[in-house]
């Protein structure tokens, strides 16, 4: 069967010129990055500049903003008046595309905090160079993936969807998933980091250690680098 956001590239490309939108901003503006993302396809991927095109989304249908903080606010969660995903039940192509939003990010950016709320979609950090102090990421049952970002603290809830990670956490990681799938590949061995884990109906993946259904482990703290790194994983 075919997800709700499995559409070509070349479908990405075919949405009508006016349904095309996009936003560049400097690059010592952006501090941090939020994300209030609804049923759309979101990829991030690494540039030069800070640039966001939209495809599907007319400008009453997506907030992009920079705060007076310095952050980077993008938002389609609220606005989406004419889209919805029952298009497959009439012959009208419009109403079927799935909207999707392309999000370039300077290679090697530092952030202060990176907060993303999703749902239903696909949401992929595709290679990024991201260093962040703080991750803070809330999932419905969609599908999450970030690669390339390293962040000092991180914290990510997971209700029935899907979660991947592969970068490096420095300080502490809380990690709360539901009924999903989580897949962690930090930098280094599992044996370098100290963790604490609980399994509840999910698949937990820790850098190849796999533990699944009701399971619990408790690793002793390691050192990492000189530093002591206390990082728990909490599945419940």
């Amino acid at each position: 069967m075919r997800g709700i956001c499995d559409c070509s590239y070349e479908e990405f490309e075919s949405f009508p010129a006016e349904d095309v939108l996009c936003y560049d901003y400097k690059n010592k503006d952006i501090r941090s990055l939020e994300l209030k993302l609804g049923g759309c396809f979101t990829v991030f991927i690494k540039g030069k500049a800070w640039m966001v095109e939209t495809r599907g989304l007319l400008k009453d249908e997506i907030e992009c903003v920079v705060k007076h903080d310095g952050t980077l606010l993008i938002n389609n969660v609220s606005n989406l008046k004419r889209f919805h995903f029952f298009g497959f039940f009439n012959h009208e192509r419009k109403s079927r595309y799935v909207p999707r939003i392309l999000v370039t990010v300077p290679e090697n950016v530092e952030l202060d905090r990176i907060n993303i709320h999703a749902g239903a979609g696909n949401y992929i950090f595709k290679d990024t160079k991201i260093v962040a102090k703080e991750l803070y990421s809330e999932l419905g049952a969609g599908n999450l993936e970030l690669e390339g970002i390293k962040a000092q603290k991180m914290k990510l809830k997971c209700g029935m969807g899907n979660v991947k990670f592969n970068g490096a956490v420095e300080e502490k990681l809380l990690l709360d998933c539901g009924m999903g799938a989580v897949t962690m590949q930090l930098d280094g061995k599992a044996s370098d980091y100290s963790y604490d884990c609980k399994v509840g109906l999910g698949d937990f993946d820790f850098n190849g250690d796999i533990k699944r259904g009701v399971h619990t482990v408790m690793a002793s703290y390691n050192s990492v680098n000189g530093m002591k790194c206390h990082e728990n994983y909490h599945l419940l």
